[in-house]
């Protein structure tokens, strides 16, 4: 469905994407000298004075695999070992210290500019089945390069879809794109593959204030759910919780 959105609608798909960053993964190849690209989704979040980027833990083990890969959060190169708070690979989530040249490199970039969200309280609310939620990331298959030192990226995001499920240690949404308003304007086509979102944020509109209630983790293209995770796990402090 096809129509111009409104301020609510528009407010509703934007907001998510001034806190997320694409993560970049880069592997020189041995052969032919190209580098070899793969990409997730990092959240930023401050708590007080600490600045972290939330992703996925299996995306930094795709860089502990890759010999010799560069891994990039938005504009700022940087090595997730040195800076690796907490991981857990069980709740697939892992927290990045970012420290204060790194946060206002990442939010002085080019184009949309990225902004560290900051929670009015910790932890937020649980997530139940039927509540209404935001999210994005940065897929992929919308990954374009431009030169050998540009790349593009183009975020997705879905500003009202319901939760269909709940539990203590993860929450999902099936898709009903039939009923979805569509806002893009540029030549990319919607994606039915939507990997590379993984780390992306999840909100949901309180009364009079946004909350951060996920992170996700997972996308099943074959029946077109969206896992995420409590972001109540995610501490003030960086630390993970697994229940």
């Amino acid at each position: 469905m096809s129509r111009a959105l409104t301020p609510l609608e528009k407010t509703l798909a934007e907001f998510p994407l001034k806190f997320a960053v694409a993560v970049l993964i880069a592997e020189p190849s041995r052969f032919d000298g190209d580098v070899r690209l793969t990409n997730g989704t990092a959240t930023l979040v401050q708590f007080g004075r600490n600045r972290f980027a939330v992703t996925c833990s299996h995306v930094l083990e795709k860089y502990r695999r890759t010999p010799d890969a560069i891994l990039q959060i938005g504009n700022i190169k940087l090595d997730p070992t040195v800076q690796l708070v907490a991981e857990h690979p069980t709740a697939d989530l892992a927290t990045i210290r970012i420290s204060e040249s790194q946060a206002e490199g990442l939010t002085a970039c080019d184009g949309m500019r990225a902004e560290f969200f900051q929670p009015t309280s910790w932890p937020p609310a649980t997530v139940r089945e039927n509540h209404c939620v935001a999210l994005c990331g940065y897929p992929g298959k919308w990954r374009q390069r431009m030169s050998p030192e540009k790349i593009d990226f183009y975020g997705y995001s879905i500003g009202a879809t319901a939760v269909t499920s709940a539990g203590e240690d993860r929450f999902a949404c099936l898709f009903e794109r039939q009923r979805w308003v569509s806002s893009f304007r540029h030549e990319l086509q919607d994606l039915e593959e939507l990997g590379g979102m993984s780390g992306g944020p999840v909100f949901r509109l309180g009364y009079l204030q946004w909350e951060l209630v996920g992170f996700i983790y997972e996308f099943s293209p074959q029946y077109d759910i969206m896992f995420m995770r409590p972001a109540h796990m995610v501490h003030a402090d960086g630390s993970i919780l697994w229940p």
